[in-house]
């Protein structure tokens, strides 16, 4: 039996639950300062990647400049909500698999179902929980295996 103590076995259970997203390019599309602080802290802390747009208009534009492995996607923003955003994205071939999570505090059906009728893979509710961000990225995030360069 091996009695090393690796340092993963002494992080504590909160710390061995975040996930290594070092390879992880998102872009999010989020338009107040707070839960975008909040947002960024949790994928910043694994490893992630953030570059980050305020409606869906920048949101578009770091598409055609960026490949990322995920969008987190605002619905309610200024100048172009993320719904509208998340359709004009699902026009593009080129990003027809890209995973779209919504983030919205509105999580009744009808909400639910207007985000996915706009193409959003998934939704997250505000306030963002930590563990349910990494659960629904890991969920639809396919890792970058052939280290690709990012832009």
């Amino acid at each position: 039996m091996n009695e090393d103590v690796t340092p993963a076995q002494t992080e504590s259970p909160v710390d061995s639950s975040i996930p290594d997203c070092s390879d992880i390019q998102i872009l999010l599309a989020e338009d107040s300062d707070t839960n975008a602080f909040v947002v960024t802290h949790h994928l910043t802390r694994c490893g992630a990647r953030v570059i980050r747009a305020a409606n869906g208009r920048e949101a578009l534009a770091a598409l055609d400049k960026h490949r990322f492995d995920a969008v987190l996607m605002d619905v309610s923003m200024p100048e172009m909500d993320g719904l509208e955003a998340t359709m004009r994205l699902r026009e593009r071939e080129e990003l027809a698999a890209l995973p779209v999570i919504a983030l919205t505090a509105h999580v009744a059906e009808a909400d639910i179902r207007a985000c996915e009728d706009a193409g959003m893979n998934s939704f997250l509710s505000k306030p963002i929980d930590r563990a349910s961000l990494y659960r629904t990225l890991g969920q639809h995030i396919s890792r970058n295996k052939d280290g690709a360069d990012r832009d």
